[in-house]
């Protein structure tokens, strides 16, 4: 018999310190959960105000399978005071946390002409483009960091599917000069 358990469905949650933001509950009675995996950052370090990165996230069940990806420019895993953006796949659509790490700022769609922005750092929804393949999704877009962010900094990656999350992978360093 199999024992029912409770856990967060990580697809958009976030935890930021004891606060997560966008989580949901629901009981999963599987015994096996698959989590899809960050396989590549591109470029993994470098320095500079303005980059083109490209993220790429995999799932055994299918690049489907990705619900969300988070890419976060921090000096360790907070999101506050960060650069912290948030990809939908099956939506097509992007958000970048706001300055305390307490709201999402509004949805973009990718491709088109709207910009994202905090103190950190602005995204230009315009340089957004996804494309799977099989088990793998790759996201690349532009990043311009502010003056304000200027110093060294850690690249993390998180995927989510429709269990469970990655957890949090650091792939790379960036300084901001």
């Amino acid at each position: 018999m199999r024992k029912l358990t409770w856990l967060l469905v990580m697809a958009g949650c976030v935890r930021l310190g004891a606060l997560f933001v966008g989580c949901r509950r629901t009981s999963d009675t599987s015994e096996t959960r698959v989590a899809p995996q960050p396989v590549e950052l591109n470029p993994k370090e470098g320095s500079g105000r303005r980059q083109v990165f490209k993220i790429s996230f995999s799932h055994a069940a299918g690049a489907a399978q990705v619900l969300s990806a988070q890419f976060l420019v921090d000096k360790g895993i907070v999101g506050r005071m960060a650069c912290f953006v948030e990809f939908f796949p099956g939506s097509n659509t992007l958000r970048l946390m706001n300055d305390e790490a307490s709201a999402w700022l509004p949805v973009v769609a990718a491709g088109s002409p709207g910009t994202l922005r905090n103190k950190q750092c602005s995204v230009s929804a315009a340089s957004v483009s996804a494309a799977s393949h099989g088990t793998e999704l790759s996201i690349s877009f532009e990043v311009t960091f502010t003056e304000a962010f200027q110093g060294p900094k850690k690249l993390f990656l998180l995927s989510s599917g429709p269990r469970e999350h990655s957890g949090w992978k650091q792939l790379g360093t960036w300084t901001v000069p």
